[in-house]
C-alpha cells in the first residue's frame, strides 16, 4: 500500500468514527452499516442507496463474498448475491434439474405479479428470487471445461477445466501467486478478490461488491510472531494485487469472448474500513502477552483511478484522548462524510440528497461528551 500511496493513488482519511462511540463489535458494526449512532437506523446505508438509485427486484447488481448479505446492503428492493464460492450458485436439485429450476422460476414470477399494495413482501420475494435463479448460470455451471462453464467460473478454471475457489485467474493477474508471490499472504482475502475481479471482467451486471477479513481483535499476543503485522500485510498485498489487476491492460486467452479487457481502474473504487480502532495504550508488556482493546477512531483507506491520494485530516493526537475513555482517539471525520463523499462524487448522488436526517444520511443532533454531533454533510476532497 505504501507504493500506491507514493504514486498518489491511495487516500488515507484519518480519525474516522462517529459520535457516542460504542465499544461493542456487534453494536458498532450495526452503526457502521446504518450510519445511525443513537437510533435504530433505517436499514443499511448502501441498501438505501440502491433503492434511491432505482435498482429493482429484477436487477442483480451486488455480490457479497461471504455466507450472508452484509447488512449495509440490505434491506433493498433489488437482488444481492452472497456466496463463499461460485459452486454455491448451483440450483440445488438432482434429476430433471432444468425442469425443476424453471418450475421454481415460474412460481417466483407468479408471486412477483401479486398486488404490491396488498402483498409487498411477496412481490419483492418473487422478483428477486426469479432474478437470482436466472442469473446463477452466468456465474457457475456444474460441469467440466470452458464449453460448459458459467461466464465468471470460466475465468477460474484449472488446466484440467475444473473450478475451485482456490484456482488462480486464467489470465496473468497480480492476484495470482505465480505472477505476484507476495499475494499468497492474502489467503482468503486474496481469493475473494480474485472472484470479484473475475466477476467485474465477466461483465455479468454486478457493480457493487463486499469482501471482509478478520483477526484484528488483538486483545493479547498482538505482535507475538508479528501477528498484527501479518494481518496488515494480508490486507496490503491483497488490496494492491486487486488494484494492479484492475490497472492492467489484460488480454483474455483464446476462446474467451465477451469479457472486459484492458485497464479498468478508472471505473473502480476501493474503500477499506473497520468498525473501530484499538486503544492508544497496550494492556500489558511484552510481545507474548500485550494487546490492545476496543477503541474508537481509525483510518479509512480509499484507492482507485479517480482517487486523489494523500493524507486527509489531522491524525488524532495521542495526548488528547476522548473524555469518556482515556485510551480512545478523538474523531477527526464523521463516517457519514466519508460515505457521503463516495455517494456524491463516485455514485453521482446530488449533495441535496445527502442532508442529514434524509433517506441516506441520518443525523445525530445531540452532542456527545467529546463535543461531536452530526447535523451537516461535508464532502472530503479524496474524490
Amino acid at each position: 500500500m505504501q507504493g500506491l500511496y507514493q504514486q498518489g493513488d491511495l487516500a488515507v482519511i484519518n480519525g474516522v468514527h462517529y459520535p457516542f462511540a460504542n465499544h461493542s463489535h456487534f453494536r458498532s458494526e450495526d452503526i457502521w452499516y446504518n450510519l445511525d449512532p443513537v437510533g435504530t437506523g433505517n436499514g443499511g446505508w448502501f441498501g438505501s442507496y440502491l433503492d434511491w438509485a432505482g435498482f429493482i427486484g429484477t436487477d442483480v447488481p451486488c455480490l457479497n463474498m461471504g455466507s450472508s448479505v452484509n447488512p449495509a446492503f440490505s434491506p433493498t428492493d433489488t437482488s444481492v448475491l452472497a456466496i463463499k464460492k461460485l459452486s454455491e450458485l448451483d440450483f440445488p436439485a438432482s434429476g430433471e434439474k432444468s425442469f425443476k429450476k424453471d418450475t421454481v422460476v415460474d412460481l417466483y414470477a407468479a408471486s412477483g405479479l401479486a398486488d404490491p399494495a396488498l402483498y409487498p413482501e411477496l412481490v419483492s420475494m418473487g422478483n428477486t428470487g426469479a432474478a437470482t435463479i436466472n442469473k446463477m448460470e452466468e456465474y457457475y455451471l456444474p460441469g467440466n471445461g470452458l464449453g460448459n462453464a458459467g461466464k465468471v467460473e470460466a475465468l477460474m478454471l484449472s488446466s484440467s477445466g475444473k473450478y475451485s475457489k482456490n484456482n488462480p485467474l486464467v489470465y496473468d493477474s497480480a492476484l495470482n501467486s505465480d505472477v505476484n508471490p507476495e499475494v499468497a499472504y492474502g489467503g482468503g482475502l486474496a481469493r475473494d478478490l480474485r472472484h470479484v475481479a473475475a466477476t467485474i471482467r465477466s461483465d455479468v451486471g454486478a457493480r457493487f461488491f463486499h469482501v471482509q477479513t478478520g483477526g484484528f481483535d488483538t486483545h493479547a499476543s498482538q505482535e507475538n510472531g508479528f501477528f498484527h503485522s501479518y494481518l496488515l500485510k494480508k490486507v496490503s498485498e491483497s488490496l494492491v494485487g486487486f488494484y494492479q489487476d484492475m490497472n492492467t491492460a489484460v488480454t483474455m486467452p483464446s476462446g474467451y469472448t465477451g469479457y472486459l479487457e484492458g485497464s479498468l481502474i478508472d471505473k473502480v473504487l476501493i474503500v477499506v474500513w473497520s468498525e473501530f480502532g484499538r486503544t492508544i495504550r497496550q494492556n500489558a508488556y511484552g510481545a507474548g502477552s500485550a494487546g490492545t482493546d476496543h477503541a474508537t477512531s481509525a483510518p479509512v483507506f480509499v484507492a482507485g483511478g479517480s482517487t486523489i491520494g494523500g493524507q486527509y485530516g489531522v491524525y488524532p493526537q495521542l495526548d488528547n484522548p476522548g473524555v469518556e475513555n482515556e485510551d480512545d482517539l478523538r474523531m477527526t471525520y464523521d463516517f457519514r462524510d466519508v460515505f457521503g463523499t463516495v455517494m456524491e462524487n463516485w455514485l453521482n448522488v446530488p449533495a441535496a440528497q445527502l442532508v442529514p436526517g434524509g433517506a441516506l444520511l441520518p443525523s445525530t443532533a445531540a452532542t456527545d461528551p467529546d463535543g461531536d454531533s452530526y447535523t451537516a454533510y461535508n464532502s472530503i476532497g479524496f474524490l
